[in-house]
């Protein structure tokens, strides 16, 4: 069941590196915030300065890291679509990307504050710091939350890549065999001489 297929659109990829790194930073700014509430310690402390550092910090890494992720998810779509990516396409892709990346930052805090509880020098070895005195489970929340929302952009984009690229298939007919690689047809030696 193939279908008509969209025109070719480069601006449809540049802008999903624009909102990949846009939304990025907003993301990181959020969850520096929430990070900084459960454990100001971690960042410096009471004072005002730690407090807006550590939200300058989270904008920042989230930005790199949305950039970075937007770029690699629009290399992607791109090699997924031929550059006929729909706006509607990427925003499911982005969304997708961004929960995932969500859900890890969750998952991330919970292993963190677990593995921070049960096993503290591992903790200290897996994130490189040692002994402070901050309660163990607020420390184990923002060291494994911090981890698992990078390594969530990682994850994030490629399922949200895989998933775009089965979805694209689905809708257009094996319009692009595998992932964006053209079969070549193997010559029967027999018909060289």
């Amino acid at each position: 069941m193939e279908t008509q297929l969209p025109p070719r659109n480069l601006a449809t990829h540049l802008a999903v590196i624009g909102a990949a790194a846009f939304g990025g930073a907003c993301l990181g700014t959020l969850l520096n915030t929430i990070d900084m509430t459960i454990c100001r310690a971690f960042y410096g402390g009471d004072d005002l300065g730690a407090g807006l550092s550590a939200i300058l910090i989270g904008t920042m890494a989230g930005g790199i890291a949305g950039t970075i992720g937007g770029a690699a998810l629009a290399v992607c779509l791109a090699a997924s679509t031929r550059l006929r990516t729909t706006q509607e396409f990427a925003l499911i892709a982005l969304v997708t990307a961004g929960v995932v990346a969500l859900a890890c930052w969750f998952a991330g805090g919970i292993l963190g504050a677990g593995l921070r509880l049960y096993a503290p020098s591992l903790s200290d070895s897996i994130f490189g710091l040692t002994y402070r005195p901050i309660s163990d489970l607020r420390l184990g929340w923002v060291e494994g939350s911090s981890a698992g929302g990078l390594a969530g952009v990682l994850i994030g984009v490629s399922a949200a890549a895989i998933k775009a690229h089965f979805r694209w298939r689905r809708l257009h007919g094996v319009v692009v065999p595998g992932f964006a690689v053209q079969m070549v047809t193997p010559v029967d030696s027999s018909v060289r001489k």
